[in-house]
């Protein structure tokens, strides 16, 4: 996972400036993903106000209900299941030949016995 924009909200001054100032530490890209927003107005031009949630002014359900939803989801016995069930996953080695592991998966047959520095 891979962070694509960080947005601030603050009026601070002070915000601000620090803000600036990190971006000048990072790299142009990086620095380009940081937006510092005045007020709730200038972030819905970048995060629609339906997908947000009520505790920043947007129409989803609030963070709370929201983090509920997830632990709940987390910890439900299905999910659980399937955890265990990745965890217990592995190969069947007995189905890999062995005879050509060397040649055919090292991409170089045979052994090195002699080295020649020119």
């Amino acid at each position: 996972m891979r962070v694509k924009q960080m947005h601030v909200i603050s009026k601070s001054k002070l915000v601000d400036g620090l803000v600036t100032f990190m971006k000048k530490m990072v790299s142009a890209k990086i620095g380009d993903r940081i937006k510092v927003h005045k007020n709730i107005e200038d972030l819905y031009e970048y995060i629609p106000k339906a997908i947000l949630p009520k505790d920043f002014g947007g129409d989803e359900r609030s963070l709370d209900t929201l983090q509920a939803e997830w632990i709940d989801a987390f910890s439900s016995d299905e999910y659980l299941k399937y955890l265990q069930e990745m965890n217990e996953a592995t190969t069947n080695e007995s189905c890999r030949p062995r005879n050509q592991f060397s040649e055919h998966y090292a991409g170089m047959p045979g052994t090195f016995r002699y080295l020649t520095v020119d």
